[in-house]
């Protein structure tokens, strides 16, 4: 960790300028990653989309080589390559990303997610969208607070203010926490008349 910056160990960034369409830049990104795997220079990527830009994370032991491979075959496949982020070392905010633990958890995930992505692009596999982020992130609310908190989860992120014992760090394993199971009951709703009139 640097300052404020927490690196990736053998992880390198750039970011991909969007031209004409997200769909034929990222068809030339996928091509960019085929070859550099294809050479052996990367051995896990994931992207992001960063406004107008696609941000390109790339693992590899050879540094030099890659970095020289991107330069050339951004050109062949008519890529720009962002000024505002040129090729360098994969670096978060240490904020965001306390420990090298959870940057490199983070990669992994995304790694997965982006090979998911890259085999729906290309027709390989098809699959629902929504269904995929539900799950997944069903799974990782569960795996962390141990309960599921979704709906609390997006409330907080809305600004929705709880009462002062709010705590958003408290998990399912925290001493005082008892589960309750709460038992479904019917609710009696009155018949509404209408006038047949």
């Amino acid at each position: 960790m640097t300052g404020n910056h927490i690196t990736l160990p053998d992880w390198y960034q750039l970011d991909i300028e969007i031209r004409g369409t997200p769909k034929s830049t990222m068809q030339s990104v996928f091509n960019l990653v085929d070859k550099l795997k294809s050479q052996n220079l990367i051995e896990r990527w994931f992207y992001l989309y960063e406004n107008t830009t696609v941000r390109l994370r790339f693992s590899s032991k050879h540094h030099k080589l890659l970095e020289q491979a991107v330069n050339t075959l951004t050109t062949k496949y008519n890529l720009i390559v962002s000024p505002n982020l040129l090729f360098q070392t994969y670096w978060e905010d240490a904020k965001d990303f306390p420990s090298l633990d959870m940057l490199e958890a983070f990669a992994n995930v995304m790694f997965e997610v982006t090979a998911l992505s890259k085999k729906k692009f290309k027709g390989v596999i098809s699959y629902s969208n929504y269904t995929l982020v539900e799950k997944l992130s069903h799974c990782i609310f569960n795996n962390v607070f141990g309960t599921s908190t979704e709906g609390y989860f997006l409330l907080k992120r809305l600004g929705i203010k709880f009462n002062v014992e709010d705590n958003p760090e408290q998990t399912i394993l925290d001493a005082e926490i008892n589960i309750i199971t709460l038992k479904p009951s019917n609710i009696q709703i009155p018949l509404i008349s209408k006038s047949t009139k």
